[in-house]
């Protein structure tokens, strides 16, 4: 219910949704992120890192994980989510490419906003429509 969700809440999603993300082998991180360590939801974070849904600032050691997750970052998340689950096939058109929130709307994945972030209410709604499309192949 969040009016905007973090990177840790957005991690701590994909593992509680999806059961691919928690099950799947993800290679261990390349980088560590130093404000993971210690945070209540680590094991959700380190799995969104390895699994390429958070990337981690080589200047910094950090992931940000209280930074809120901005719209425009969104699709690319989304996008990373649909070839974990299709496992292979090819992602519908609003989910490839250099699609953009737009394409997003137009698929009734994420409505169209005006807000910077998104909120905990179209993430969830976002991330389960996308896992939905990428199991049945876009139908």
């Amino acid at each position: 219910l969040s009016p905007r969700v973090t990177r840790a809440q957005l991690a701590t999603l994909l593992w509680g949704a999806i059961p691919e993300v928690r099950d799947t082998n993800a290679p261990p991180a390349p980088e560590v992120a130093t404000d993971v360590i210690d945070h209540p939801n680590r094991q959700a974070l380190v799995r969104a890192i390895g699994l390429g849904f958070l990337g981690v600032a080589r200047e910094t050691h950090r992931v940000r994980v209280d930074a809120a997750v901005v719209r425009a970052e969104f699709p690319a998340v989304l996008k990373r989510l649909a070839q974990l689950v299709g496992r292979g096939r090819r992602p519908v058109r609003c989910l490839s490419g250099d699609s953009g929130t737009g394409a997003l709307a137009a698929c009734d994945i994420l409505p169209e906003s005006k807000s910077r972030t998104v909120s905990g209410k179209e993430t969830l709604r976002a991330i389960e429509r996308t896992a939905r499309m990428a199991r049945e192949g876009g139908s």
